[in-house]
């Protein structure tokens, strides 16, 4: 299932912020059960070859792909970097943190199964003379960046829940937060290094991540600037009215 049709999904549920935070609960539960069936039929299949056939496959796959994932970090991301005055805006900020949520859940199921399939296979893979060196650097460097954003995505997901918050305070929770942009940076990274290795490279989907991550990362600096103008305007202003 493209990223297309999951962003499809993700905005769809967007559109509802109030059902999102009534039944909050009910999709994380939701979203752990799916987690839990893809990576056991991820570790059965790594085993005796088994595969599911047709639509039910390609749902899977968009979960064990962490296509799915991608598709709820993306309105994560633009709600911390579009205009906060939009009505649209705000209607995002509300329900940030459960659509962060879930997306982290979702991501464990991709960060688990190609955890595995990275141990078993590193070993033989980098000591096959049938594949080339640069694939070779290509597979270690995205999966080593892939293990790194699991990592980083552990204390952000943990974080994201309100009682955590509550117990940590809101100046360590900001500052734990602000990993968030490394690990959009490593995400975007280790698609791009797929999306290359492939022999077909996938040009659509490349030019649609890069586009999606690319607007995020111009729409963001955008925004920190104009909030460093408006506060170097305000401490301008603090001085002249001592004076």
């Amino acid at each position: 299932m493209s990223l297309l049709y999951c962003l499809l999904i993700s905005a769809l549920l967007c559109q509802f912020p109030k059902f999102i935070q009534k039944n909050r609960v009910a999709l994380y539960t939701l979203a752990t059960i799916i987690t839990i069936v893809v990576t056991t039929y991820e570790m059965i299949r790594l085993i005796n070859g088994f595969q599911l056939q047709g639509f039910i496959r390609e749902l899977e796959r968009a979960v064990s792909h962490g296509v799915i994932s991608i598709a709820f970090f993306i309105p994560v991301m633009f709600a911390g970097a579009l205009n906060s005055r939009w009505s649209y805006t705000r209607k995002l900020m509300s329900i940030r943190a459960p659509l962060a949520i879930i997306a982290s859940i979702l991501m464990l199921a991709h960060g688990l199964v190609y955890l595995v399939r990275f141990l078993v296979r590193v070993s033989s893979m980098l000591s096959s003379d049938e594949t080339s060196m640069l694939r070779k650097t290509f597979y270690l460097n995205y999966s080593l960046i892939g293990i790194i954003a699991l990592v980083v995505m552990i204390p952000l997901f943990i974080t994201s829940f309100r009682k955590m918050r509550s117990r940590i305070g809101g100046t360590k929770w900001r500052k734990i937060q602000r990993w968030a942009y490394l690990f959009y940076l490593l995400a975007y990274l280790h698609v791009l290094l797929i999306l290359i290795m492939d022999k077909d490279t996938d040009w659509l989907r490349l030019v649609l991540y890069t586009g999606i991550f690319g607007s995020y990362t111009i729409l963001r600096l955008m925004k920190y600037k104009a909030a460093s103008v408006m506060s170097q305007a305000r401490v301008s202003k603090g001085v002249r009215t001592a004076e």
